[in-house]
């Protein structure tokens, strides 16, 4: 389902919940950075990753202050001015600029959204609660993550097929 209302009281609860985990996400993220051998090209020291980690659940912030609804992309969307959008582009300068591959960056980023879920499987409330908080989660990444490889990938031109016409 698209642009799912997320109630003052739901947002409220999910920001706190991920500000009270932060420690849990650090762990969660290192040990998949270690694991993965990502640890290689990356930082060990637990206040990098704490760095991150507030990073992204500033954006969530951020995002659930300004919106009520889950966040989406749309058929022909370029980057936005939302929180998730304007991260997504700045982690995506920064990174370009250390001489990180979008093949590497993407790499990991995926084990962050993983940490996130992870984590969620403690968040309270009911079924339906804990089923919107992944879908956000799942969302949010989603929207970081193209906006990302927009900012990243400038050359890409999207072709569309022929045979499937642009409706205008």
């Amino acid at each position: 389902m698209v642009n799912r209302y997320l109630s003052q009281e739901f947002s409220d609860s999910l920001v706190l919940f991920l500000y009270q985990h932060t420690n849990e996400l650090i762990n969660r993220i290192l040990t998949y950075s270690i694991e993965l051998k990502f640890s290689a090209y990356t930082s060990t020291h637990r206040e990098a990753w704490r760095a991150s980690v507030n990073g992204l659940n500033n954006v969530i912030r951020d995002y659930l202050e300004n919106y009520s609804v889950t966040p989406e992309i749309f058929c022909h969307e370029t980057a936005g001015n939302d929180p998730a959008s304007t991260f997504g582009i700045s982690e995506a300068k920064k990174h370009i600029e250390r001489g990180i591959s979008l093949k590497m960056f993407l790499g990991l980023y995926k084990y962050y959204a993983w940490a996130y879920l992870d984590t969620l499987e403690d968040f309270g409330g009911s079924e339906e609660e804990k089923a919107l908080a992944r879908e956000f989660i799942i969302k949010i990444f989603g929207r970081i993550e193209y906006t990302l490889v927009f900012e990243w990938i400038p050359q890409f031109h999207e072709e569309t097929p022929s045979e499937f016409p642009v409706e205008e």
